[in-house]
């Protein structure tokens, strides 16, 4: 089975053409600021650092919007 960290699944789905224009948001408790802005330059909407506080979340009504509009079924 291929294991894979979400840096690498990132870069993946970036690269895909049918696939890079889904927004993806990255979630870890690693805070470091390199990695948030390696996962920002590589093309995340975002980076969210456990625990997540989703009431101070800035970006929070932003994805409330966008899954309000998108087209998936849930």
């Amino acid at each position: 089975m291929l294991r894979q960290d979400g840096l690498e699944l990132l870069k993946l789905l970036k690269s895909l053409d049918s696939l890079k224009d889904i927004p993806v948001i990255m979630m870890s408790s690693d805070g470091e600021m390199e990695i948030v802005a390696t996962c920002m330059e590589i093309g995340a909407a975002d980076y969210l650092i456990k625990p997540i506080r989703y009431w101070l979340y800035a970006g929070y009504r932003t994805l409330r919007s966008w899954r309000s509009t998108s087209t998936c079924r849930r």
